[in-house]
């Protein structure tokens, strides 16, 4: 693959993503709504909330991305593709604990 080549699977990525709008817009709600939280819940249950709201981060940029007409996975797209293969073990990598490993039980 060329320069040049690169650069128009890149330029057809943003087209088809249009810049990941939709993932925009799933961040934009999920840090309002951790904002509200922090400001309205005792910090103990607004981990909670905050932990279960991560979990919606993914479907919401899907929806919104689906309302907004694009693509949010560029299917047909190399360079798209990619990325979406390099990101697929990330969840693997996730703590499945908030605990602090130093302090006591």
């Amino acid at each position: 693959m060329t320069i040049s080549d690169l650069r128009n699977v890149r330029v057809d990525l943003a087209v088809r993503s249009s810049w990941n709008i939709g993932f925009f817009a799933a961040g934009l709600t999920f840090c309002s709504f951790a904002t509200v939280v922090a400001v309205y819940v005792p910090l103990d249950v607004a981990k909670i909330y905050w932990l279960v709201g991560t979990f919606f981060i993914f479907p919401v940029a899907v929806l919104a991305s689906r309302i907004l007409g694009v693509d949010p996975f560029s299917r047909g797209n190399q360079l798209g593709e990619f990325v979406g293969h390099t990101h697929l073990p990330v969840p693997a990598f996730l703590p499945l604990t908030t605990r602090n490993p130093r302090t006591p039980r």
